[in-house]
């Protein structure tokens, strides 16, 4: 899901034609089934629509666009839609009439002018860390999107849920009941790449949230819709995991409970489990239905944040019992980390 080869497939180039020096090289990538509820969410990032027009018109307005990165076209009714961000593209409606492409870069004979979302330099050729960096090199000011982060030097490139405001904080858990429900019960190697939708609703990866917790210390927030309208958060501060070959085992100096209250202090220490690699005595993923760092008793966990919206019982169905007691009902659930 989230990590991206560099073997890609060029496609075309399209003149610039406001910027008649330019050029645009773009790439054929996925369209991907959501809901439509999902689609409207500021991660999709839409621009504006075009009616009756080519798919070779699409691009030539992406590209003529002083924002817009991909687009997606839709072959029957001629439609197309620009968006300032993302790899691939989601649609409520049929995926086989429609076509995504990516823009790899504005550039001229000297520079490019305009890069895909955590790229910079003159020819696009370095590539933010993490959000923060992005934050702190002033990219994009003040933008809630998707960016590309590649957090370790010459590491996979990753795309993600960056806000880049208030010290730049990363989305690396993000579910919302607006979009799809992604399957949270994961081997050990996926739950370490990451998976999901970034558009929707996906996991960072814990080998990606790892390099990215190398640097400054940071605090991880936990955030929890309530259908009332209302919700609840707690704070992990100085958070930290352990390597792969450790098991990326959790450590934090303190968890603030604030509105949620706190079901996370009882697993400082604990590795990570996952139905394939097991952790505990007590088939703890099995029976929570997803990966997560529980403790080796019969209770496993107070909370369950990759569980199913409605599992077979309370037990596999996403809930955080300190202090949200039985409450299942939840809009979403984030998991975000910043710099302290």
């Amino acid at each position: 899901m989230v990590s991206y080869s560099m073997n890609v497939y060029v496609l075309f180039i399209i003149p610039v034609f406001a910027e008649a020096n330019l050029v645009s090289p773009y790439i054929k990538t996925k369209v991907i089934p959501e809901l439509q509820t999902c689609t409207e969410n500021t991660f999709n990032g839409v621009i504006t629509h075009f009616e009756n027009v080519s798919n070779i018109g699409c691009s030539e307005r992406c590209s003529s666009h002083p924002i817009c990165r991909r687009y997606m076209y839709d072959k029957e009714s001629r439609l197309c839609t620009l968006f300032e961000s993302g790899e691939n593209c989601i649609t409520h409606e049929r995926v086989d009439n429609k076509l995504c492409y990516k823009q790899k870069s504005v550039c001229g004979a000297t520079k490019c002018t305009r890069c895909p979302i955590g790229y910079y330099g003159e020819h696009c050729q370095h590539i933010i860390r993490d959000c923060k960096d992005g934050f702190d090199k002033e990219l994009h000011p003040d933008r809630i999107t998707l960016s590309y982060i590649q957090p370790v030097v010459n590491g996979p490139v990753v795309e993600a849920k960056c806000i880049f405001k208030l010290n730049g904080r990363l989305y690396i858990h993000f579910r919302k009941t607006d979009c799809l429900e992604v399957d949270f019960n994961k081997t050990f190697d996926e739950y370490a790449n990451g998976f999901g939708n970034p558009v929707g609703n996906y996991f960072l990866g814990l080998e990606h949230i790892y390099n990215i917790l190398q640097g400054p210390d940071r605090v991880l927030s936990i955030e929890f819709g309530l259908t009332t309208g209302l919700k609840a958060k707690g704070f992990a501060k100085k958070i930290q995991i352990s390597s792969k070959d450790t098991g990326y085992k959790i450590y934090f100096d303190n968890f603030n409970p604030y509105s949620s209250g706190d079901s996370l202090t009882n697993l400082r220490g604990r590795p990570f489990s996952t139905f394939d690699r097991d952790n505990t005595s007590y088939i703890c993923p099995e029976r929570f239905g997803g990966g997560w760092w529980y403790k080796n008793d019969n209770v496993c966990s107070r909370g369950n944040i990759n569980g199913k919206r409605v599992g077979n019982n309370f037990e596999s169905t996403w809930h955080w019992q300190d202090d949200l007691g039985t409450n299942t009902s939840f809009s979403y659930i984030f998991m975000r980390i910043k710099v302290l």
